[in-house]
């Protein structure tokens, strides 16, 4: 399972999806409550605080036992899906091909083995962090035998037991303000880890307490000041265990998204012959219609530098306020809205242009990363982290504010507007005259910083395989999707809102991507000197450089 069976882990969540399917965790630590749960079971921290399911679920079994002081308490060939996560600290070098034959033991002939683990190199911090996770990692290998990347060596060990279609991918994840809000989440995970291995890294690395805190401090530092890019790789191998000559290339009879009435929330799974399918006959027979006649009446949306208006700006967050909070009949219990609009949008561009479909892998995850990504930026830039205090100001709490939700700024716009309907509402902002517009100097590098933000955005898109035409599809299906999630309440001002909205975030993001293309394209002929600057910044006479490297 990981660091402990605990409340929040992804096994609870599948036996509460999937009940006809039986579950079995194995861990050397049960973090869970034996039964009902209590205030006391809370999981609180400086990061969390989570109330755990109000009972353990029927088709959840769990066992006690560390693998490295025996076999699996399994007879060979139980399972037909066998996952490990997160235990890279828990096993030396020489632990590996034990650990993996044992799991291979207890696979069924025809089924998978799957690893997930985050490398312990964190890339691309300053001079002071890579100094200080060179000496953890050289620490933990020295003196416990661990290999913090040892995920380097996944296709190798998978390889070594005979599994087929041996796969191993990895995802880049961002560390703080500059991966918009998963960088900052995942920046608190990090800050969380090293508070945690506090005890245990101080105990290996033979430092006393408040050298380790100015270790960590020096990281923090550089981190903070958003000079550094810094990510972490989190990798997932997988293998198809086809042992005793047996082929199976269909799906295992105990895959939750195979079997309809397999699911405890709703009749209605995933359908993989469908884009998206966590959507319903009725609302995909829809975006058809919606495809249909959107191309009949305006052509694709094309990325523009002009900024929407202040009013237009109002519209779209009173309008993605609406969506996040309108449930339609069709509906699964267990999707947000937020997360229905994403998979809303996705069905609506594979029917748009189904070449972009092999683009994407997880268009479950990929929804509700869509869904958090137009939330920061309707809010933005509300969300934008604070400049840093003048010398006169050096508490820690002056730095930090908590940016308002979109109901909150709506909240205080609607106090100007007596409008009683959300049509009401929409009509009178897109006929005010206040355009909004200020000449505050800390407004305008907040606007300035979005964009660096939005450039650094489409950047990633490189990645992706993302094309600069790809940009105008988006905003087509973008509207599509709003139409679908809000019915009647789709009016021609919302629409005209959002195309200006997002032909003008298309407009940096296809920037970014251009100007990733070009260096791409640069360090393929060899040369390493090419700078790209697309944002200067100028806050306060100090100028600062947003550049893709």
């Amino acid at each position: 399972c990981g660091p402990g069976l605990r409340i929040g882990h992804p096994i609870i969540d599948m036996a509460e999806d999937f009940c006809n399917s039986t579950f079995d965790a194995l861990d050397v630590c049960n973090l869970l409550p034996s039964s009902k749960t209590s205030p006391k079971n809370d999981t609180r921290s400086e990061y969390v605080h989570v109330t755990p399911p109000p009972e353990r679920e029927s088709n959840l079994r769990f066992t006690l036992h560390n693998i490295l002081e025996g076999p699996l308490p399994f007879e060979s060939e139980t399972f037909e899906y066998v996952q490990q996560s997160i235990t890279i600290l828990a096993y030396k070098i020489e632990d590996w091909p034990v650990v993996l034959n044992e799991l291979k033991r207890v696979t069924k002939p025809g089924g998978y083995i799957q690893l997930i683990e985050t490398e312990l190199y964190p890339h691309q911090l300053g001079p002071k962090g890579e100094s200080w996770r060179d000496q953890i990692l050289d620490a933990i290998k020295s003196k416990r035998g661990n290999d913090g990347r040892i995920t380097l060596q996944f296709e190798r060990l998978l390889n070594n037991l005979d599994l087929e279609d041996v796969t191993v991918k990895f995802v880049s994840i961002p560390i703080g303000s500059w991966g918009l809000d998963i960088g900052n989440l995942w920046r608190q995970n990090f800050y969380a880890f090293l508070e945690s291995a506090g005890t245990f890294l101080v105990d290996l690395m033979q430092m006393t307490n408040a050298e380790y805190k100015k270790g960590i401090q020096g990281l923090r530092e550089e981190l903070e000041s958003g000079e550094y890019k810094a990510f972490s790789n989190v990798y997932v191998a997988y293998g198809h265990n086809n042992i005793h000559g047996h082929s199976d290339n269909t799906a295992s009879s105990s895959c939750p998204y195979i079997d309809a009435s397999n699911s405890c929330k709703s009749s209605t799974l995933l359908d993989t012959s469908k884009a998206v399918g966590s959507i319903s006959l009725s609302e995909d027979t829809a975006i058809l219609k919606h495809v249909s006649d959107h191309q009949n009446r305006r052509p694709s949306i094309y990325p523009d530098h002009h900024p929407p208006s202040q009013a237009q700006i109002d519209i779209v967050r009173y309008t993605w306020e609406r969506v996040i909070e309108t449930h339609l009949p069709t509906d699964r219990p267990n999707v947000s809205p937020s997360h229905a609009f994403g998979l809303a949008f996705y069905d609506a561009l594979f029917q748009i242009d189904p070449a972009l479909k092999p683009l994407f892998t997880n268009i479950v995850q990929q929804a509700k990363a869509l869904a958090g990504m137009i939330s920061y930026i309707v809010r933005s830039p509300e969300v934008i982290d604070p400049r840093p205090p003048t010398p006169s100001v050096t508490n820690e709490s002056s730095t930090k504010k908590r940016a308002r939700t979109i109901r909150e700024i709506n909240a205080n716009k609607r106090k100007q507007s007596n409008a009683s309907s959300f049509p009401e509402l929409i009509l009178q902002t897109a006929s005010s005259k206040n355009s909004g517009k200020t000449n505050d100097t800390a407004a305008k590098d907040d606007e300035y910083l979005l964009l660096c933000k939005l450039r650094e955005l489409g950047a990633r898109h490189y990645l992706y395989g993302a094309r600069t035409e790809h940009f105008a599809l988006i905003g087509s299906a973008l509207l599509i999707a709003l139409e679908v999630r809000l019915g009647k309440e789709y009016i021609p001002e919302v629409a005209e809102a959002w195309m200006r909205a997002h032909a003008f975030t298309a407009y940096h993001m296809k920037t970014g991507l251009q100007l990733q293309i070009a260096w791409e394209e640069h360090e393929k002929r060899g040369s390493s000197s090419l700078r790209l600057n697309h944002v200067s910044i100028n806050s306060k006479n100090a100028k600062t450089n947003c550049s893709i490297q």
